[in-house]
């Protein structure tokens, strides 16, 4: 499951900007009408979560009918689709692989770019080639656009997946799926709070979902890669989550917090170990272990380590912010 420590050292540098752009770069709609709400004989037998088609924001399934169309909270669509009927996972399970074949439609627009400019150079190198041996200047131009032609769809052939994962691999592109305490802070603004003491908590506290760690809080990495395909590898999910807990007088409500602690790679062999809970770690999230190469990061808050909350200027009264320790 190693995907290659080049990227990876690569992927860690570009991850903590991504946080701090939050979509800034080229997303992904998903395009799938799915079913929502009735239990149907597809289902899997433990609850997945949702996700919002606008955004790919994902949701715990609503206890009921009066929170199922709630409205996004980083995107405000409406549009949900509930990953827990395995139709519904299928279909965007196919989409994500059509997409990962050819490439978003501004790479695709760029290969084509590139593809054709470069068969106007073969077609111009064709006609300077054949007029000195033709006299007629039709069958030049038949023989350059026929050349030319042939030439620009040769380069696609070519050139298009590994510029497509060029480009692709310059871009912030945003994960297929991602959880984080919204709204997001801005990191980039003044620090206007500050609370430092031990981390305790009355609830039972978290798994880490990859390593299985007890903990208060983490924040786990999804990079995916499929050999041959047009993109290169990337984040196909980011997800913070927290327990409530108190430091001291203050108080941080379940999922309220920002991590930005430094995510560490989980070793190949605690992946194999716990295979199966992975892969129904990310089957709750529309995702499928069998599809490719996965690696996995994962920042844990242990139960009982003492940390400082901190909290900026914007947005006003945003979610507690824990840092790594200086």
């Amino acid at each position: 499951m190693t995907i290659g420590a080049g990227f990876m050292l690569d992927a860690m540098r570009r991850a903590r900007q991504f946080e701090r752009e939050m979509f800034g770069g080229r997303g992904g709609r998903i395009r799938v009408k799915g079913d929502r709400g009735a239990f149907a004989p597809d289902d899997e037998a433990y609850p997945c979560a949702w996700v919002c088609q606008g955004c790919g924001l994902l949701r715990d399934a609503p206890k009921g009918s009066a929170d199922a169309d709630l409205e996004c909270g980083y995107c405000r669509a409406r549009a949900w689709i509930d990953l827990r009927s395995f139709r519904n996972a299928q279909l965007v399970r196919e989409q994500e692989q059509r997409l990962r074949q050819e490439g978003p439609d501004w790479v695709q627009d760029k290969v084509r770019n590139a593809a054709g400019v470069a068969g106007v150079a073969i077609g111009g190198a064709t006609a300077l080639a054949a007029s000195a041996m033709l006299p007629l200047l039709l069958p030049v131009a038949v023989i350059a656009a026929a050349v030319g032609g042939a030439g620009a769809l040769g380069v696609q052939q070519i050139i298009g997946k590994p510029l497509s994962r060029w480009l692709i691999a310059r871009e912030d592109v945003g994960p297929a799926r991602w959880r984080c305490a919204l709204p997001k802070p801005n990191l980039e603004s003044p620090i206007v709070a500050r609370h430092r003491g031990v981390a305790t908590t009355r609830q039972a506290p978290l798994a880490a979902p990859i390593s299985g760690r007890e903990c208060l809080a983490y924040e786990v990495g999804v990079v995916f890669d499929a050999e041959g395909d047009a993109y290169p590898p990337v984040w196909v999910l980011r997800e913070d989550r927290n327990v409530a807990f108190e430091v001291g007088e203050v108080s941080v409500a379940a999922d309220a917090l920002t991590t930005e602690l430094t995510m560490l790679s989980v070793s190949d062999q605690a992946v194999e170990r716990d295979r199966a809970d992975i892969a129904k770690f990310l089957r709750q999230r529309g995702l499928f272990l069998a599809d490719g190469d996965y690696e996995f990061f994962e920042s844990v808050l242990p139960v009982g380590t003492e940390v400082e909350l901190v909290r900026h200027a914007e947005p006003e009264a945003g979610p507690w912010v824990v840092y790594d320790p200086a």
